[in-house]
């Protein structure tokens, strides 16, 4: 049996674009089923209805993980990117602690939203920090949905400061830690292409 070909980094960048299709699709369905059992089923039935196949089936990867595998390589803490996972994790944990205390009801939706992007973000730049050696062009498209996504959070960031001018100092906070995570995961992109 001959084995896929492995996806260029525009290849990767348009499978992980209709993945956040799949997903966005999901969380605009979860309202409406959020308090019957079983939701997560009904919601990706539904999806599925439109979209046979998944991305990854499409790309000829499996997604079989088992409970007990390490994502994570044992040098991985060594990498550029390890740091931005850091800078990030502080950053969404930060946002934690200000939704809790601070946020008014209505930008309650956006910072859950930005919560969510948060974990969207670790998981990308985990599987980028992880691939970066071995499939480079997967590690990019990666690092470029990344930069994507750290951009939309800056600008929800600057739209809740708006909102809200008795929290603007701890959102600039947020906007200039989201410029420089900005800021290194061009440079990481950089050193990739190298």
């Amino acid at each position: 049996m001959k084995t896929p070909e492995q996806p260029t980094e525009f290849g990767w960048e348009a499978i992980f674009k209709k993945d956040d299709a799949q997903i966005r699709k999901y969380m605009a369905m979860l309202p409406q089923y959020i308090d019957i059992p079983g939701e997560d089923s009904i919601i990706l039935e539904r999806i599925e209805g439109e979209e046979k196949i998944s991305s990854f089936e499409y790309a000829g990867w499996q997604t079989d993980f088992s409970e007990d595998e390490d994502l994570l390589a044992d040098e991985w803490d060594a990498g550029r990117g390890t740091g931005i996972l850091k800078k990030v994790a502080a950053r969404s944990r930060h946002l934690l602690l200000i939704q809790n205390a601070l946020i008014s009801e209505e930008d309650g939706a956006d910072a859950m939203r930005a919560i969510g992007i948060f974990a969207i973000i670790t998981g990308r730049l985990i599987s980028a920090i992880n691939a970066c050696d071995e499939s480079p062009a997967f590690a990019l498209a990666h690092c470029k949905r990344t930069h994507e996504h750290v951009n939309e959070l800056e600008s929800m960031f600057r739209k809740m400061r708006s909102a809200q001018p008795n929290i603007s100092r701890l959102l600039d906070r947020e906007i200039s830690a989201l410029s420089e995570i900005s800021e290194m995961i061009s440079e990481w992109i950089f050193e990739i292409r190298k």
